[in-house]
């Protein structure tokens, strides 16, 4: 199989939004020994710059659900952190991490063919210089349902998000 690429890759099919490439992180793989325990992957970046105290910050992004995935979440989140985050503490389980912006779950994001705008503001508590994307919810909170999609046993149970032009802006620019 084809692990990773654009636009071919273990995760499905899936045309950069712009450019030539995208991101991309598992949002949540369901154990079933253990249901309230799922593995879940980050995407982690430096800002240009630090944000500023009372601030309001606009974030927007893109997502597109991976096709070869038998379930979906639309729990999906940003969080901005002050410090790099390491993810070695938290292997493969939820960031326990309250997102600055969170998609509202009615918010459907499982479009596979096209890409899904996500965007929302809020007021920095200034310094925050790194960005994470990902789902913060535990298994208790988030809400995951069967899509039907997947095919391959091996992401049957999981769901994956493709992510591409990220931006974080003033608002008032």
């Amino acid at each position: 199989p084809i692990w990773v690429g654009v636009p071919q890759n273990s995760m499905g099919f899936q045309h950069a939004r712009t450019g030539l490439g995208y991101g991309g992180v598992c949002n949540s793989i369901y154990n079933s020994t253990n249901p309230n325990q799922t593995y879940r992957e980050y995407i982690q970046t430096e800002l240009i710059d630090s944000l500023i105290a009372g601030v309001e910050y606009t974030i927007s992004f893109y997502v597109s659900a991976g096709d070869s995935c038998g379930r979906h979440t639309n729990n999906f989140g940003a969080y901005f952190s002050n410090v790099e985050i390491d993810t070695i503490i938290y292997p493969h389980s939820n960031l326990s991490f309250q997102p600055q912006f969170e998609n509202p779950v009615s918010n459907n994001i499982s479009d596979r063919i096209g890409w899904t705008h996500l965007t929302g503001t809020f007021i920095a508590d200034g310094g925050e210089k790194y960005l994470i994307l990902g789902n913060f919810r535990d298994s208790l909170t988030a809400t995951i349902t069967l899509t039907g999609w997947g095919t391959n046993p091996q992401y049957i149970l999981g769901s994956y998000l493709y992510i591409d032009d990220v931006l974080v802006t003033p608002t008032d620019s």
